[in-house]
C-alpha cells in the first residue's frame, strides 16, 4: 500500500539483507533483482559475441556497437540507449 501525502515514513521491520537469505537461515529467499538484471545483461552480451547472426545481436550491433567495436562499449555507452543496452553495458565490466 502506498504512503499517502502527509503521512510520516515508517521504519521497515526487517532489513533487505535478511529478506534475501534462504529460508533455512531465517530469510524469505527473495532474489536480488540487481544481480538478476546484471545476469540478464551478461546473457545478452554473451549472445552478441557468440551468435552474431541472432536477431537481437544484429540489432544491438548495428544500433550501438557500430560494427562490433568493443571500444564503443568502453566509452560509457551506458548513458545512452534502451534499458537492455544499459544492462549490457553494466554487464560488460564483468566480461573484461
Amino acid at each position: 500500500m502506498a504512503r499517502r501525502k502527509g503521512e510520516p515514513k515508517k521504519n521497515h521491520l526487517v532489513s533487505w539483507n535478511i529478506v534475501k537469505k534462504i529460508i533455512s537461515e531465517g530469510g524469505l529467499q527473495v532474489r536480488d533483482l540487481g544481480l538478476a538484471n546484471l545476469a540478464l545483461g551478461g546473457k545478452v552480451l554473451w549472445k552478441i559475441f557468440s551468435n552474431q547472426r541472432h536477431l537481437v545481436s544484429q540489432v544491438l550491433i548495428k544500433k550501438y556497437m557500430h560494427g562490433l567495436s568493443i571500444k564503443n562499449m568502453e566509452e560509457g555507452a551506458s548513458h545512452k540507449g534502451t534499458t537492455l543496452w544499459k544492462l549490457c553495458s553494466q554487464g560488460w565490466k564483468f566480461f573484461k
